[in-house]
């Protein structure tokens, strides 16, 4: 599957990236023919290249969206990719890691081993990438994934120093795990701002170099749900054509109807959305799909405004 498209089927993942660098690894220093130790090499190095392009280091998180994922910021909760990096980087401010160390996911540490045991071996560029923001970037990919929907799924990404953005277009699975859409901005008190649209298998989310857009890919859809978290929000800041944060702004522009604006406990966001963090300030958003619904245009035109 990489060769033929340089990606990996469950993408930017980034508790199960780290299952795969393991993986690579073994292949690396324990396969039973130096061929396949060469190909372990060279398939580490552009993983970690992938990696690190997706990565920005200002934000300590991986830009979405993730085809599988256990929240939405690692400094709050273990990832094994989180736990890669930090090796990497040897350095505990600034890697991705909660603080304290003992935080959701925690089991996800027993990967340590295998990683102190394995070693690590990252282009020079790359590990370089991990350390410092280098510029801003738009990507496109391409994913192959068995997921229901495209066997192809199209992944667009933005990537600034204080904010970034990414979504998928083709992902037909209704998973609470699946981040179809994701923005992540520095807040007031220097953690993790960020917007989800949720992987209910009912949209696509398109990403430029300055909007997002959310499209919806099923007829019969009649509700549209994003979740916010930024320490600064109440349910008043989600209204009219700017949500304005204290550092940060959404620019919003629709059609739909606004039903529902929505405090969550942690319970909540774990239950239904598979945000393991346990975040006191989480908000959904609801909007209503008419019946007669072009899926042509935009659900929704979200433009950051930082």
């Amino acid at each position: 599957l990489y060769q033929q498209h340089q990606t990996f089927s469950e993408y930017n993942s980034p508790t199960y990236y780290g299952v795969t660098l393991v993986a690579i690894a073994l292949w690396r220093e324990l396969a039973f023919s130096e061929e396949m130790k060469g190909m372990g090499k060279t398939l580490e190095a552009a993983f970690w290249h992938e990696a690190a392009t997706f990565y920005n280091p200002a934000l300590k998180n991986m830009a979405g969206p993730y085809f599988r994922g256990y929240g939405m910021d690692m400094q709050q909760y273990t990832s094994i990719m989180g736990l890669w990096i930090a090796v990497a980087l040897n350095n505990e401010a600034a890697s991705p890691l909660p603080i304290p160390i003992k935080s959701p996911k925690y089991g996800e540490m027993s990967n340590i081993a295998p990683i102190y045991l394995l070693g690590l071996s990252i282009p020079t560029a790359d590990l370089s990438a991990l350390h410092t923001f280098t510029a801003p970037r738009f990507l496109e990919r391409l994913v192959p994934n068995a997921y229901k929907g495209e066997a192809l799924k199209r992944v667009t990404a933005v990537i600034n120093r204080d904010w970034m953005m990414g979504g998928v277009a083709g992902m037909r699975r209704k998973w609470d795990q699946i981040k179809t859409g994701t923005i992540h901005w520095k807040t007031a008190n220097g953690k993790t701002g960020w917007l989800l649209v949720p992987g209910d298998g009912m949209t696509n989310v398109v990403v430029s170099q300055t909007t997002m857009q959310v499209f919806s890919s099923d007829p019969q859809a009649r509700r549209l749900d994003l979740l916010v978290y930024d320490p600064d929000a109440t349910t008043d800041t989600f209204s009219g054509a700017v949500w304005a944060f204290s550092t940060f702004g959404l620019g919003i522009r629709t059609t739909l109807t606004l039903i529902g604006k929505e405090r969550l406990d942690a319970k909540a966001g774990q239950k239904d959305f598979a945000i393991a963090e346990p975040y006191a300030n989480l908000i959904k958003i609801s909007y209503e799909i008419p019946v007669d619904q072009d899926l042509s245009k935009p659900l929704l035109q979200i433009t950051p405004t930082p």
